[in-house]
């Protein structure tokens, strides 16, 4: 597609349309792909405003970024406002603060489990950690399973010792599913507490914790 048939689409009432569009737009530059993003922001169907999340991701602007910042913000749907984390983020480190405090105001799972992915990759492991620390500790199972499962990125970290402790804090979590991450980051940990912990979570009455412990070693 051409620039004229991009927005000929994006101008259309069928949806997989619109979509095609989108996508289109992956041949074209930043500074005239992202303003297109921004106004498709507000389309009435949730998969499109994915699509533009993600787009605005791969498009970088500033006006862009400022666009995450609000649908992170103001919209409605959960599923969106985590696209827009998700898109945020690679930004690189001029994201941190601001998925920082959106891990703090947005409470929905998947918001969360977005931040929390996220900033390992950002080279900012003490914002990690503080996020982790929270995060390993939700109501939600999956929430601490993701958070406890990223842990061990913080190994050759000044925060190494704080993530074995956290994680050993989890060694009789209620969810199984949580003491089966807790045991497959531990195998990552070379510290005679990390190996005793194992030792325990080899008892443990669920046997996917056991294989947990035991994988890799076969």
């Amino acid at each position: 597609m051409n620039l004229d048939e991009i927005q000929f689409s994006l101008g259309s009432s069928d949806p997989q349309v619109r979509m095609r569009g989108l996508t289109a737009l992956r041949g074209i530059d930043a500074e005239v792909a992202a303003p297109i993003l921004i106004n498709q922001v507000d389309d009435p169907e949730m998969i499109v405003r994915s699509f533009v999340m993600m787009g605005l991701g791969y498009k970088r602007s500033d006006q862009g970024f400022a666009t995450l910042l609000k649908v992170m913000d103001e919209d409605a749907d959960p599923n969106i406002r985590a696209e827009a984390a998700g898109a945020l983020a690679k930004f690189g480190g001029v994201a941190v603060p601001h998925l920082v405090q959106h891990f703090h105001q947005d409470q929905h799972w998947l918001s969360q489990m977005t931040v929390v992915l996220a900033l390992p990759d950002l080279n900012c492991p003490k914002e990690f950690l503080e996020v982790a620390r929270i995060a390993s500790n939700s109501s939600e199972g999956a929430v601490r399973s993701t958070a406890i499962e990223q842990l061990p990125m913080l190994l050759a970290t000044p925060y190494e010792d704080d993530a074995l402790q956290e994680l050993l804090s989890h060694v009789t979590d209620s969810d199984w599913t949580v003491r089966r991450n807790v045991a497959l980051a531990l195998r990552s940990f070379d510290d005679d507490r990390a190996r005793e912990a194992l030792l325990q979570l080899r008892q443990d009455a669920q046997h996917q914790v056991v294989a947990a412990t035991l994988e890799g070693l076969l």
